[in-house]
């Protein structure tokens, strides 16, 4: 009864978010100067909410770190780095994805659009989970 009940409150859950990021208006500025954070203030959020995000913590642990269990020595060493690697290249071109995105926009706003789509996006894996449901 439990796990159905998880289960079906884990399936709902695209649904109420895509239905919040279309009904909410966007928590953000329109895009000019004035609403731009200092580099500072920037670097220190991104940091906070990579370094101290558990998720991230967790799956560094468990999934990379259990992986690396299969490995002994040198092999070890190379699989950290390249995982490391990937991961700097990941997160570089999202950030230059992000940059190209809002260069392309001109004066559209972005964000507003991309909440749209995720919405859009839940929605559709939400009727995915419920047609698998019946």
């Amino acid at each position: 009864m439990v796990q159905g009940g998880a289960e079906l409150g884990g399936r709902a859950l695209p649904a109420l978010d895509g239905l919040a990021d279309l009904a909410l208006p966007a928590r953000c500025g329109d895009g000019t100067e004035a609403d731009a954070w200092p580099a500072k203030r920037q670097i220190a959020f991104a940091a906070s909410v990579s370094l101290l995000n558990p998720h991230a913590i967790l799956d560094t642990v468990g999934v990379i770190g259990t992986s690396a269990l299969q490995y002994a020595g040198n092999a070890r060493l190379g699989y950290a780095a390249t995982c490391a690697a990937v991961s700097w290249a990941w997160f570089f071109g999202l950030a230059t994805a992000g940059h190209v995105l809002g260069v392309a926009a001109g004066g559209v706003n972005l964000r507003q659009w991309l909440n749209r789509l995720s919405a859009v996006v839940m929605w559709l894996v939400a009727l995915r989970f419920l047609w698998t449901l019946l």
